[in-house]
């Protein structure tokens, strides 16, 4: 059995259906480093981001790195996307910075497997995300995006975020230098 399938998303009551038949678990109760891992396995279907930018991870990592993932999310909105069968996607929100005057912007993070991609359950994701960040008087999101992930960037844009900046050749993965575009929503 798949450390993936729906067995390990439990459906959460307080939290609707997505879209039709995909419904969404609260994954903050699984804050353990094994959720997050096994749900970036179960979505993306390996363990580095070989070859594409969609995400920043070019080879394995430790278990530690999951965990560092799961207590930024302690405190925020953090779902688990299941068509009924496996987990398809997951997003959270985090705190774009630990400072108190920012506690009204947060950054989201949001991965699919491929095969859902098109299907509005990344843009189901980030308005029930937007929804839950706006009962905690979060007033803006940022969303940081590998200038070589253009998919990203429109996919944001059409979701009513505008670049806000752009940090020039701060990444490097495969031995390509890239930027991290900056995208903000005022919700």
């Amino acid at each position: 059995e798949h450390p993936c399938d729906d067995g390990f998303l439990k459906e959460s009551p307080s939290l609707p259906p997505v879209i039709g038949s995909y419904r969404v678990g609260d994954f903050s109760r699984y804050h353990d480093r094994d959720f997050i891992r096994n749900a970036y396995l179960g979505i993306l279907k390996r363990e580095p981001d070989a070859p594409s930018f969609a995400a920043y991870l070019e080879q394995k990592v430790s278990y530690d790195f999951f965990s560092m993932i799961l207590g930024a999310t302690r405190g925020y909105p953090a779902i688990a996307v299941s068509d009924g069968g496996s987990v398809i996607g997951y997003g959270f929100l985090r705190a774009y910075n630990p400072m108190p005057v920012f506690r009204h912007t947060a950054e989201i993070t949001c991965f699919l497997h491929p095969d859902a991609a098109g299907k509005g359950v990344g843009s189901e994701t980030h308005r029930h995300l937007e929804k839950e960040a706006a009962g905690m008087d979060i007033t803006v999101i940022m969303a940081g995006i590998s200038s070589l992930n253009e998919g990203s960037v429109r996919f944001h844009a059409k979701r009513g975020f505008t670049e806000c900046g752009r940090f020039l050749k701060v990444g490097r993965k495969f031995n390509t230098d890239f930027d991290v575009v900056w995208m903000q929503k005022r919700i």
